[in-house]
């Protein structure tokens, strides 16, 4: 193992990048999605909250979240959506 002298991480490894690109919606389930519930997430699209609503097939998804995250963009007080 080696150490590396605090500050001095930039001059061995480079400066550091950002990544650039989009992420939609992620959802991480502790638990199997039935093939009705797959069908109806894939036709609400990317990006949708409806999957949040009282529709009959996905009543039980919240229920079965461990982590939902969607990326903002946010600047001063005003946030828009990544979509």
């Amino acid at each position: 193992m080696e150490s590396t002298a605090a500050g001095s991480h930039d001059d061995q490894c480079g400066l550091p990048l950002p990544l650039i690109g989009q992420i939609g919606s992620v959802c991480v389930l502790h638990e199997a999605l039935t093939a009705v519930q797959v069908k109806c997430l894939y036709k609400l699209g990317p990006n949708s909250l409806e999957a949040f609503s009282d529709k009959s097939e996905l009543l039980d998804l919240p229920g079965k979240m461990t982590l939902y995250y969607n990326a903002r963009v946010g600047y001063s007080v005003l946030f828009f959506s990544s979509n």
